[in-house]
């Protein structure tokens, strides 16, 4: 279907429902903006909000978008600590195989 077909589907009922209608006074009121939103692309749900709706919208949306981010930092930070656990762990264990070879080297020198 193309957007004049849709235009036009729009158009008839707006005329079906007349304007005695629940409807077709407002539908008739908001054509422009939406044959505008139709050849323009916009989405039909950037129309569908009042200006309170969008508010409401948009804090849900930030505050899903505010939690995902603390829980991508929470899982960072963790990720962090078992990486520094494993670097803590690795950088132990070669001081202490270096000090046993210092040792041993030393021991070697004494019997010397």
């Amino acid at each position: 279907m193309t957007k004049s077909q849709e235009i036009q589907i729009i158009r008839e009922a707006i005329e079906k429902l007349g304007v005695h209608s629940y409807c077709g006074p407002w539908l008739a009121d908001q054509l422009p903006s939406i044959e505008s939103a139709i050849t323009s692309d916009y989405p039909p749900e950037a129309y569908a909000f009042s200006i309170r709706e969008a508010n409401i919208h948009s804090e849900k949306i930030i505050k899903l978008a505010t939690d995902e981010a603390a829980a991508i930092e929470k899982r960072a930070k963790s990720e962090a600590e078992k990486i520094r656990e494993v670097a803590c762990k690795f950088s132990e264990s070669i001081r202490s195989g270096l000090k046993r070879e210092i040792e041993s080297a030393l021991h070697q020198i004494e019997k010397f």
